[in-house]
């Protein structure tokens, strides 16, 4: 079993990214994120070839990653990204 799959990661990854440039065009992405942080964490408790926390930990990471890279002329971008890995705190695999 390997530690993490990192395409899956990458695909929720994206998907946050992508609301995240919606909110930086004014659009209210919360729900949305939500969803997509509690449809992540659902596909990491079924994927028997890594390991779910591992999974987890790796996608809050690259979303942490991504919110400190993020410019400070995209405030809305920054915001969406932290959420995101806030939110993951609060569930449980």
């Amino acid at each position: 079993m390997s530690n993490h799959e990192e395409s899956l990661v990458t695909q929720y990854v994206h998907k946050i990214q992508a609301l995240a440039v919606r909110a930086e065009a004014g659009d209210d992405v919360q729900a949305a994120v939500e969803a997509v942080v509690t449809e992540a964490v659902g596909h990491f408790r079924i994927i028997k070839t890594s390991d779910p926390q591992a999974n987890l930990s790796a996608f809050q990471g690259r979303l942490k990653i991504a919110a400190e890279i993020a410019s400070s002329s995209q405030p809305a971008l920054k915001r969406t990204l932290q959420y995101a890995a806030k939110f993951c705190s609060s569930l449980t695999l």
